[in-house]
């Protein structure tokens, strides 16, 4: 049976809208079981056409529940005749979910329509894609989601905490989310690395940090930002600033008012969230890695003599700051 991958907890299109008109999202990718069949079926007739006379000649080639999702015009081209001829055709298109066991055989039936179209129609299209139902993706975010806060809890990790909260206040797991939090008091600071920003440069804008994006372009002369980025702290922006010819790092603190704040924490947390769930962890990085790509091995001889040999890696390197190594 064919499996998908689904970005899971969003329910595919579903957001949660924080106060001050950020969204952010709750995502695990997992494998689901393809249950259903999703059809769109396209019909191409004359304008005079109804779309009752469509419905009609489908339910009767086998294709029953349909659901409209559209109805537009269209040229058809006659390039047999001389002068070519233009038509002006109306389209009407329609969604169509069975079974998944029952994809052959509705496919089967879209052959045979396309095969011997009875008037009016002049054109049939149609295209399926198996996929997880609504029904099953949710029975997997009802197992998903404790874990999601089990984890959240083992960490004390105050942005998977939030973002459960958030996103699903409704559920024990989120209810539980909250009450931690509430415990917890004035929320933590949240540190922004500057590879981080240099990775979501959308986080310098007005709508979030409200920063010069001249900070990120490498020019000393006006201001760069250190590795250290950016700290978010409650009613307050700290930067880590490198000047030109200095390796020194020095901090800038910028007071924000509570709607900037909050609405830069916000962004911030949705960035570091998604990042949180989707970034998979090599266990073979070592901790200094992204600054040092060597390893270093040694041997004990039988005579009590001790050797060390350092070296290059020579797997595929996976750091994120690739200007390092340029």
């Amino acid at each position: 049976m064919r499996l998908l991958g689904l970005i899971l907890l969003t329910c595919l299109a579903a957001f949660a809208q924080v106060t001050d008109g950020v969204a952010t999202s709750v995502t695990r990718s997992v494998i689901l079981t393809a249950d259903q069949a999703d059809f769109s079926l396209i019909a191409a007739v004359p304008l005079a056409t109804t779309q009752q006379q469509v419905v009609q000649i489908l339910q009767e080639a086998g294709f029953p529940n349909l659901t409209s999702t559209g109805t537009y015009l269209t040229q058809n081209y006659d390039y047999s005749r001389n002068p070519p001829t233009t038509e002006t055709l109306l389209v009407y298109q329609f969604s169509l979910t069975v079974p998944a066991g029952e994809l052959g055989s509705t496919v089967k039936a879209a052959e045979t329509l396309r095969g011997k179209m009875p008037a009016p129609l002049l054109s049939f299209q149609y295209a399926a894609s198996l996929n997880a139902s609504p029904t099953t993706v949710e029975a997997m975010r009802q197992t998903l989601l404790p874990q999601l806060f089990a984890e959240a809890q083992k960490t004390n990790d105050g942005v998977l905490l939030a973002g459960i909260a958030e996103k699903f206040g409704g559920t024990e797991a989120g209810e539980k989310a909250k009450k931690i939090l509430d415990e917890k008091g004035t929320p933590g600071e949240l540190v922004l690395g500057r590879d981080l920003l240099l990775e979501h440069p959308d986080l310098l804008g007005p709508d979030a940090l409200d920063l010069d994006p001249r900070l990120l372009d490498g020019d000393g002369d006006n201001g760069e930002l250190a590795d250290g980025g950016v700290t978010l702290a409650p009613g307050e922006l700290r930067l880590a600033l490198r000047d030109h010819g200095s390796s020194d790092e020095r901090v800038e603190t910028r007071t924000l008012e509570p709607e900037p704040y909050s609405r830069a924490r916000a962004a911030a947390q949705e960035v570091l969230y998604t990042r949180l769930l989707t970034t998979e962890k090599n266990p073979d990085a070592g901790r200094f890695e992204r600054y040092v790509p060597f390893f270093v091995t040694g041997t004990v001889d039988p005579g009590g003599g001790f050797y060390v040999y350092p070296g290059v890696k020579t797997r595929k390197y996976q750091s994120e700051d690739q200007k390092l190594y340029e």
